[in-house]
């Protein structure tokens, strides 16, 4: 099977979901100890019990950041891979971490949707001058 991925000439399926795999484990650990220590210091009255519910729904979400990765290391033209990137991990953001808190209001829900863009531009644009700066300093 050709690569759809860069500086990777004969990319197999099995590279793929390894990929896909690792990336999700690793979305799922960082998600899980976020929501773990939220939990303990947001905890009402001194309970840091976080719902089994959320916590299950973890795993999708990092499925889906996990799919948003690949898809940002693709051979897509630069802005598809970027919007595509963009639209789901902000799907997977609102889908499986904001609606099941029951903060679900129309406002409330925009907010969020901002906070998260505004964030993605932000994370965006630095990494994006970082490794310009790196570029240049091996090419110059």
């Amino acid at each position: 099977m050709k690569s759809t991925f860069k500086g990777q000439p004969d990319f197999r399926f099995s590279d793929f979901l390894l990929s896909f795999w690792c990336g999700t484990a690793g979305w799922f650990t960082v998600l899980s100890l976020g929501l773990l220590i939220s939990g303990f210091f947001v905890g009402e009255s001194g309970q840091s019990t976080v719902a089994v519910r959320r916590f299950l729904l973890l795993l999708p979400c990092g499925c889906c950041l996990s799919v948003a990765r690949l898809i940002r290391l693709s051979d897509l033209r630069p802005a598809l891979r970027i919007l595509l990137h963009y639209f789901i991990t902000l799907l997977s953001l609102f889908l499986f971490l904001w609606l099941p808190t029951r903060n679900a209001a129309f406002s409330r829900s925009v907010v969020f949707l901002l906070i998260v863009t505004v964030l993605y531009t932000v994370i965006r644009l630095i990494f994006h001058f970082i490794l310009s700066a790196i570029k240049k300093r091996k090419n110059g």
